[in-house]
C-alpha cells in the first residue's frame, strides 16, 4: 500500500467511502489494511472471531459492483466489525458470554 494509506485507521467511515467511490482506494485495500491491523494486535482481544476470507470476498464484490456503476449506499465498500450479539450465518455469536462460546449462527440478522 502507498505510504499515505498507513493512516487509514484514523479516517472517518464517510471519508473512506468517498475515497472508495472516487477510486482513490479500493474496498480490498481498505479491508486488507484493517485486517493487517487486527492481526498485529491480537493481545487486545478486540475481536472474538475474524472472518478475513469473508471480508475480502465482500470487499472484492463491492469493488466489482462499483466498477459496474452500482453503489449500494453511502458506506459502500467500507468494512465493518459486527458485534458477537448479532447473528451472522456461519459465524459465532456468543453474546460476550463464555457459556455461549462456540455457538455458531444458523441465520443472518436483517441488520446485515
Amino acid at each position: 500500500m502507498p505510504a499515505q494509506d498507513t493512516a487509514l485507521h484514523f479516517r472517518e467511515a464517510r471519508e473512506l467511502a468517498r475515497a472508495i467511490r472516487q477510486r482513490e482506494l479500493s474496498s480490498r485495500q481498505v479491508t486488507v489494511h484493517f485486517l493487517d491491523r487486527i492481526e498485529r494486535a491480537p493481545a487486545l482481544g478486540a475481536y472474538s472471531e475474524v472472518t478475513a476470507e469473508r471480508a475480502l470476498a465482500l470487499a472484492d464484490a463491492a469493488d466489482r459492483l462499483l466498477a459496474a456503476g452500482i453503489l449500494l449506499g453511502p458506506l459502500h465498500g467500507v468494512p465493518v466489525a459486527v458485534k458477537d450479539s448479532v447473528q451472522w450465518e456461519g459465524v459465532t455469536a456468543s453474546l460476550g458470554s463464555s457459556a455461549l462460546r462456540g455457538r455458531v449462527s444458523g441465520q443472518t440478522a436483517a441488520a446485515l
